[in-house]
């Protein structure tokens, strides 16, 4: 928070990470980051790939902490429905499904969950 321009003394942990997400929600404004996945055009559907994805990505090996695929799904769905201040509404969203459905993309196809031009391949 210090870092970002916050005046952090005799602020409580809970004020302090509060006056942090508005600082970086005005960050992503500024820098044109200002909407969840569902915004870009990624359905529901596809976050289980996504998931599926990230879990085989080496970077992992270096994580601090193992993360699930269910942990890793959570993640993605948080930022599925995350609004143009960086928030996630409050309202829940449909629970995932305890399998994931069977993916329906061709091999080699990509998406581009973003407008930056990064490609996310889905293995089969």
């Amino acid at each position: 928070a210090q870092a970002m321009g916050i005046d952090t003394r005799g602020l409580s942990d809970a004020v302090i990470a509060g006056a942090l997400s508005e600082k970086i929600a005005w960050l992503r404004q500024q820098v044109g980051i200002t909407f969840g996945l569902k915004e870009m055009g990624v359905q529901l559907e596809d976050l289980p790939g996504f998931s599926r994805t990230a879990g085989m990505d080496p970077c992992l090996a270096t994580n601090p902490r193992k993360a699930t695929l269910a942990e890793i799904e959570a993640i993605f769905r948080g930022a599925y429905q995350m609004t143009a201040k960086g928030e996630v509404p409050r309202e829940k969203m449909p629970p995932a499904p305890s399998e994931p459905p069977a993916p329906s993309e061709k091999k080699g196809q990509t998406r581009s969950p973003d407008n930056l031009g990064h490609r996310i391949v889905i293995p089969l």
